[in-house]
């Protein structure tokens, strides 16, 4: 058995939807899963206008930045469209507010990403990443029980492909073998709650760099000030 053939599949209108689905439980103790995925593409075009912008953050941690707080390129108006399209082909509303961070991910001959999530709490949203570079190596999606005997979900590992999963969905990369450098820019969407929780409890965590998602409305005027990492709310 194949996560394609799997009993959980389910399937949309778009054959950009990935998704697996346990049945309603009749039980307290049957499993509830929910997991869908999005996989896309973009042009080569804005592909590389990204990459040529990895020299800028080079020296950098993951998490001492965000490469949405200046969008040349204009990628959030392009992930805008495809988060719009995965969110109506799952008949699910967009939050009023959402705000974004951006980082790249690059792994170095013999380097690989571990196992991990994102986010496991009740305001969990969106996290997605785009491949800058072609590779050998995918990233590997665990999808809860199925995985077991169907593999992880391995969308193309070719330059331009864009996935967006649910932030709790844990992926990772095996060892980059090649003698080429494996970019990515990953990125978290997060909700209004979210933001507000983090602040109030997390006022250091690298989630406050994060700035409005570029077409969305919010529901208050959220500014920060980068030099004391502090959000502040004007109602």
């Amino acid at each position: 058995m194949t996560l394609e053939d799997c009993p959980g599949r389910r399937f949309g209108t778009s054959d950009k939807l990935y998704w697996w689905r346990s049945w309603e439980p009749r039980t307290r103790f049957a499993p509830l899963i929910d997991c869908p995925l999005w996989v896309d593409t973009i042009r080569e075009e804005a592909v590389q206008k990204i990459l040529s912008r990895y020299s800028e953050f080079q020296g950098k941690r993951w998490d001492e930045y965000n490469y949405f707080e200046d969008d040349p390129v204009s990628f959030q108006e392009i992930l805008g469209s495809i988060v719009s399209q995965y969110c109506a082909e799952l008949k699910t509303p967009l939050p009023e507010g959402l705000y974004i961070r951006g980082w790249y991910n690059v792994l170095r001959p013999g380097e690989y990403l571990p196992v991990h999530h994102h986010s496991i709490h009740e305001n969990t949203f969106l996290s997605g990443n785009l491949l800058l570079t072609d590779s050998k190596i995918p990233t590997e999606y665990t999808v809860p029980l199925y995985s077991t005997y169907g593999g992880n979900f391995k969308p193309p590992s070719k330059a331009g492909t864009i996935t967006i999963f649910p932030s709790w969905v844990e992926h990772k990369v095996e060892t980059n073998e090649s003698d080429h450098v494996r970019i990515a820019l990953a990125w978290d969407l997060y909700t209004w709650e979210g933001m507000m929780y983090c602040r109030d409890h997390f006022p250091d965590d690298e989630m406050m760099l994060s700035v409005p998602f570029l077409w969305m409305k919010t529901k208050s005027s959220l500014m920060y000030t980068r030099s004391i990492w502090r959000w502040s709310v004007k109602v």
